[in-house]
């Protein structure tokens, strides 16, 4: 029994530092940093104007902005499509955690993985299950934003390079109007059973090179889900987790009959407190954390449900 409960621990502790050390940089838009124009770019993201070719980041439109209207935290990354005279047709709104690299020749343009530059290098020595998020969005007649993440084994660019090609991850946003913060989960399909090195994520508010109009779409909270045998995403009803004043506020009503523990994770993967609880009514508690992002994890029955939350 004792053997068996140890398991138990080391198994829940390995999918929690799994979760924390192999995900999105900045996956919430939390941090934006000043790049030189009049807008500020999210932290560990770019855009088609701070690519890699600098007499297009001239003439490359603003297509992205913070956004205040968030799911959690204080922002979320708002993308819009712009109309471009130059090339008579709609710049697609997008921002990606790689590099651009931009040509009036669409099929001379790409976004890729700079692995000498840790800025656009997301490491990741992991296989995740799938991604999920949380998104609004305003598309034009015939036009849909977009999520793609793709698992790479050294080089990778979107669209694809076939080479070091691991598993990819599409969501297609809806075509009409999504006007309350939605959730999304799309599962990784694999085509290598080898381990990938790098995660390249490009988000989109129109449909790449055949944008239309001004289609627009916020994105928030991205999160990748790490299913080991036994241990699933799941969903609570009446689910809620926020912090005040350095707290952490917990409320899972309806569900009294439940029995969960809480780990919480900072952005370099380590958990930083970790506790029992037992029923639906509401817990407050001081983890004594600094301000910061954080992911809580709650896992029940094993089943793990992860969410962001930021102390400040």
């Amino acid at each position: 029994m004792i053997n068996k409960l140890l398991t138990l621990v080391f198994a829940t502790f390995f999918v929690f530092t799994l979760q924390g050390q192999n995900q999105f940089e900045n996956p919430g838009f939390e941090e934006w940093e000043d790049v030189g124009l009049p807008v500020q770019e999210p932290v560990d993201w770019s855009s088609i104007k701070t690519g890699d070719v600098e007499n297009l980041n001239i003439a490359a439109p603003i297509v992205w902005g913070k956004s205040t209207d968030a799911h959690s935290g204080n922002y979320s990354l708002h993308v819009f499509n712009v109309y471009v005279p130059l090339i008579q047709q709609s710049a697609v709104g997008t921002v990606s955690n790689g590099k651009y690299h931009q040509n009036l020749n669409h099929d001379l343009s790409w976004t890729y993985l700079d692995k000498d530059d840790a800025r656009w290098s997301t490491p990741i020595n992991a296989r995740p299950d799938s991604v999920v998020g949380w998104f609004k969005c305003s598309p034009q007649p015939g036009d849909n934003g977009q999520v793609k993440v793709t698992l790479h084994k050294g080089y990778g660019q979107h669209p694809e390079d076939a080479s070091g090609h691991i598993a990819v991850a599409l969501f297609n946003l809806p075509g009409d109007t999504v006007s309350v913060w939605t959730r999304f989960s799309v599962p990784f399909v694999y085509a290598s059973d080898e381990m990938p090195d790098q995660l390249l994520c490009v988000l989109m508010s129109g449909d790449g090179w055949n944008a239309i109009g001004t289609s627009s779409a916020l994105y928030d909270d991205l999160l990748l889900i790490y299913n080991s045998p036994g241990i699933k995403d799941f969903t609570l009803e009446n689910y809620n987790i926020f912090s005040s004043n350095g707290e952490i506020v917990i409320s899972l009503s309806n569900n009294e009959n439940l029995n969960y523990s809480i780990n919480i994770v900072d952005i370099t993967g380590r958990v930083v407190y970790s506790n029992n609880f037992s029923g639906g009514d509401t817990k407050r508690f001081n983890p004594g954390l600094t301000n910061g992002i954080y992911i809580v994890n709650a896992i029940s029955e094993g089943k793990i449900l992860s969410k962001k939350v930021v102390i400040n």
